[in-house]
Order: C-alpha cells, then structure tokens, then sequence
C-alpha cells in the first residue's frame, strides 16, 4: 500500500477545488488551529460523562467549527457559486 505521490510536495498542498496553495497559506494555518480546537473539545467531551449537560452544546460547537473549516478551505470563487452547499 503506498501512501505516497513519489512527486514531492515542493511546500505545497491542495485545497477543495484542486487549487494548490502553499503550506503556510493563512487558511492552512487557520484550519490547523481550529482543528486542534475541535480536538481539544474531543477530548473534554470523551472525559465527560455522556449525559453531562455540556455534551450537546460542546457537539455542537465541534460540528459549527467543521462547517467555519469547510468554508475556509473552499475557494471565494466556489462558495460564490454555491453559497448554501457549506452550510
């Protein structure tokens, strides 16, 4: 099984819509961010009990963080296109 492009990288990588950009582009750094956010909520959620009165507003807040990442990561010219298909 390979689970590499034996072609490099050469500092960049894709974003939805095949545009390449590269790795220190600021919607990369932000969606590194609010993903360690979105674990870190993971992990107080896996230490609550599953009833506890937080599981569902921190769910929530983990499943608005995916769409503001979705956003992010899509280029302006495809979310113009189809702004409700993010939300």
């Amino acid at each position: 099984m390979r689970i590499y492009t034996r072609g490099g990288d050469k500092g960049r990588t894709g974003i939805h819509g095949g545009e390449r950009v590269d790795k220190d582009d600021i919607r990369i750094e932000a969606n590194g961010t609010l993903d360690e956010v979105n674990a870190q909520i993971g992990i107080v959620r896996a230490l609550l009990p599953p009833e506890h009165e937080w599981q569902d507003v921190l769910g929530k807040i983990q499943r608005e963080l995916m769409v503001v990442m979705s956003h992010v990561a899509t280029p302006s010219a495809i979310r113009d296109k189809n702004p409700n298909s993010l939300s």
